[in-house]
């Protein structure tokens, strides 16, 4: 029964389909943002970046908790630190502290923000409730109208919980406000684009990541009660920006970085002064779009589906590696040198399944060509004989008489004669060892046990001087039976089966090939088998006697070369004769005279099936003996004529 495999190949649809279909179900996980968030947080904390040389931190740290008492305080102590910080000759202040509700101080500071004249107030965007819409919380109004400028003070959380950057605008409506930090910075950056939506939307735009410095306490930072104090150097604040805010434990918005995770978050006021210090150097990191993304992702699938199954598995793997290493190589570029930061991770996953699933259809397309060839195999010819201890005894004693011709048998199944000729049941002898002859002058005797059922099978030889080595041959026959063995268990796994049984068919062919040799180094005729050019390639061990060519010699040895170095003819000369018989396709038999004995040489030729390939196989017989045997004859012809005309 033919088995009709599905044509299992390697092709660019049969790879690209795959790895598309996986792209697809990709895109519903959560995996590629976290794979992105990885590659981008180990680029960047294993190159942090150089803070501004005009930024500072002042912090509401555990000491000034301790010094100046609860929270919140007098807005006349804000006043007094903007004093201090104009005094010192601090170019802007940025506050990192709401202060929604007025305040009867709120005159004073306002006062001091003006003196100063660049201080900066954060907003903050409520978010909605069960019974309220989303507002702006803004500053009081004295101090509102005071500042140079309001700035939002939001940080955008990724879906990691980590913070890596924020909006530069955000509010609501087509009321936008720039981040504290683009607040306080003197650089161009884009603006807030115009768009009508209703007045209670929240809109964000132009999202930036911030490349930071290193984890909390990376900024030079002073402490917010020793600067009241004016403990701090004469130059600490000329012409810096000043970021103010809190950083005590428990206290104020704590925010979890690359470069913390969730074990040391850093403070909100920190997270505003690294944005500022990225700003004013302008090292702000913009993301690329995701449909520029997922289009690299299938520019790979392209790529690799039209080259993997072109290429060795070698091969195959160093591709892979290489896509890998080049997209790693564009994503570390483009974020440290152009400060985009592309999402590849739709991309650099596609080069490490392509290698799996290239392999598995190569594999399933090995696996169905060895099927083939297997049942293929199992349907060619083998050279598998019979053990003679598996045949009944009745074929066995049919066997005998056809091959031994003897003047009787007997056969008896357990006590009772089957058939018999010339031997009786009294002849037979006592039979103790099955499976072994037993010769009592001219009988031979023999007891067999096949399926728990003794048989007993008798031989009378003939009285001629053979009978003694048919004797010696009986007993060399394997006729008792083979113990029965537990069948071995085949291997479970598939690829196991499937080597077993190309192991299996291998030893056959190798059978058969040994079998063929030893045949043709068995035959009393000399062979020689060439190619279509009429080169040898094979010749068994008469030709090597014959020619006294060493074996080596004959092999690429052209056969007209060979037959005329022995015998030479000028009618017709051996190459005619060899060209003739491939040219024509048909047979030639010539005589051939080797060192004073006569061979006859038989030219056949021939056509391997299913391929264009042919030669020759000269069959080369010594015919001396016949030839000595007619020049007897005739020489008696003659004595006899010569004998009777006289």
């Amino acid at each position: 029964m033919t088995r009709n495999w599905f044509p299992i190949k390697t092709t660019p649809w049969t790879l690209g389909l795959p790895l598309l279909t996986f792209l697809l179900l990709f895109q519903t996980t959560s995996a590629p943002e976290r794979l992105d968030f990885w590659l981008y947080d180990t680029l960047i904390t294993a190159t942090p970046a150089e803070p501004a040389d005009d930024v500072v931190v002042i912090a509401i740290d555990e000491l000034s908790m301790d010094r100046l008492g609860r929270w919140p305080w007098p807005r006349t102590t804000h006043a007094q630190l903007i004093e201090k910080l104009h005094q010192a000759g601090a170019k802007t202040i940025v506050f990192d502290i709401l202060f929604p509700e007025p305040s009867p101080a709120d005159q004073a500071m306002a006062n001091a923000m003006q003196k100063h004249g660049n201080v900066i107030l954060p907003l903050h965007l409520s978010p909605p409730s069960r019974h309220y819409l989303i507002s702006e919380q803004l500053p009081a109004p004295a101090l509102a109208s005071a500042a140079a400028t309001l700035g939002h003070a939001h940080v955008e959380l990724d879906e990691d919980g980590l913070a890596r950057g924020l909006y530069l605008f955000n509010g609501l409506g087509d009321q936008l406000w720039p981040s504290l930090a683009l607040a306080a910075s003197d650089t161009p950056s884009p603006g807030p684009e115009i768009s009508s939506v209703p007045p209670y939307t929240n809109v964000r735009q132009h999202y930036r990541a911030i490349p930071m410095a290193g984890g909390a306490g990376t900024l030079p930072s002073h402490s917010y009660t020793k600067v009241l104090d004016g403990q701090f150097a004469k130059d600490a604040f000329k012409g810096q920006t000043v970021f103010v805010g809190a950083t005590a434990p428990g206290f104020g918005d704590i925010l979890p970085t690359p470069f913390s995770g969730l074990k040391q978050p850093m403070s909100g006021v920190e997270f505003h002064a690294n944005s500022y210090s990225a700003l004013v150097k302008d090292e702000l990191i913009s993301r690329v779009s995701k449909p520029i993304a997922i289009g690299l992702a299938v520019f790979i699938i392209a790529l690799l589906s039209f080259t993997l199954p072109r290429m060795r598995p070698a091969r195959s793997i160093l591709l892979c590696l290489t896509s890998l290493g080049l997209l790693a190589l564009l994503h570390a570029l483009l974020l440290v040198g152009a400060k985009l930061w592309l999402p590849i991770s739709h991309a650099i996953v596609i080069p490490l399944l392509a290698l799996p699933v290239s392999s598995a259809l190569r594999l399933a397309m090995t696996n169905s060509f060895l099927n083939r060839q297997l049942d293929e195999l199992a349907r060619g010819p083998t050279m598998t004989l019979e053990e003679p201890s598996l045949r009944h005894p009745p074929q066995l004693l049919s066997h005998f008489q056809a091959l031994l011709q003897p003047e009787g048998w007997l056969l008896a199944e357990g006590g009772e004669v089957i058939t018999s000729s010339g031997l009786t049941s009294g002849d037979i002898p006592p039979l103790e060892t099955p499976g072994h002859w037993h010769h009592i002058e001219g009988q031979s005797w023999i007891g067999l046990v096949r399926n728990g059922v003794t048989y007993k099978i008798g031989l009378k030889l003939p009285n001629n001087l053979s009978r003694e080595a048919t004797q010696r041959y009986l007993r060399r026959l394997p006729l008792s039976s083979p113990p029965s063995q537990a069948p071995k268990p085949g291997p479970r796994e598939n690829i196991s089966a499937r080597i077993e049984r190309v192991r299996v068919a291998t030893e056959r062919m190798s059978q058969m090939q040994r079998f063929i040799r030893r045949s043709f180094e068995r035959m009393p005729d000399g062979i020689i088998v060439t190619d279509e050019l009429g080169v040898i390639r094979f010749a068994n061990g008469h030709i090597e006697e014959w020619f006294r060519e060493p074996m080596p010699s004959l092999s690429g040895l052209p056969l007209a070369r060979l037959l005329e170095g022995h015998d030479p003819r000028d009618n017709p000369p051996w190459h005619e004769t060899v060209s003739e018989t491939l040219t024509l396709a048909q047979s030639r038999t010539v005589d051939l005279r080797i060192r004073n004995k006569d061979f006859l040489i038989h030219f056949a030729p021939f056509a391997l099936p299913d391929s264009d390939q042919n030669g020759i196989i000269a069959n080369i017989s010594d015919i001396s003996e016949l030839r000595e045997q007619q020049r007897q004859h005739r020489e008696a012809i003659d004595f006899i004529s010569h004998d009777v005309r006289s």
